[in-house]
């Protein structure tokens, strides 16, 4: 979107904001005279600048009339703003995989010992496992899987919960939220080893 598209949306916006109408001269109510003349409409003449607000008003009318969204149903899990710091996580949560079967993927704990930690390489973190985040040949660990937390364009990490809240997402994917850096984890987990 250039300059002068955010522009004319901002104008929308503010138009819509201040319950403007088709018989107001909206652009002059609505920006400052400083913004009026760096957008340059004051070179317009005044025909041209009835244009442009008569389009801005069909706009803002569309924008009125235009239906919501039908609602959509909530999952079955409900978000709980828990902290994520790594220590909140140690020992209470688990990893659930985004495939259709909901494949359980292990639990972030610290201790080494535990057959079900991530970072137990006879257990859950063993690098052969095929349902293991540290397979790098797997669909949970590979690079290029959607279901993995290694791969930056994932469009189905990993999720964590705490019990039945979900926590966030396990993943390399910065568009995810909240988000849970895999190797950060991993690293914490390992420097807490016990």
């Amino acid at each position: 979107m250039n300059r002068r598209s955010k522009w004319v949306l901002g104008i929308l916006l503010g138009c819509i904001a201040f319950g403007m109408t088709a018989q107001q001269s909206m652009l002059k109510q609505v920006l400052p005279e400083g913004m009026f003349r760096k957008m340059g409409l004051h070179k317009l003449a005044p025909s041209e600048l009835a244009e442009l607000e008569k389009f801005i008003a069909d706009l803002v009318t569309v924008a009125r009339t235009t239906p919501s969204p039908p609602s959509v149903s909530l999952p079955s899990y409900t978000y709980t703003p828990y902290s994520l710091s790594f220590s909140s996580l140690d020992g209470r949560a688990i990893i659930v995989g985004q495939d259709p079967e909901r494949t359980y993927l292990g639990k972030i704990s610290s201790n080494r010992f535990d057959t079900d930690s991530i970072i137990n390489e006879f257990g859950r973190g063993s690098k052969y496992r095929s349902d293991s985040i540290l397979n790098d040949f797997g669909q949970f660990g590979s690079r290029f899987s959607s279901y993995s937390p290694f791969n930056p364009y994932a469009s189905d990490p990993p999720k964590v919960f705490i019990g039945t809240q979900f926590v966030g997402y396990l993943t390399k994917n910065i568009a995810k939220y909240p988000r849970i850096d895999p190797d950060a984890l991993i690293g914490y987990l390992r420097s807490q080893s016990r």
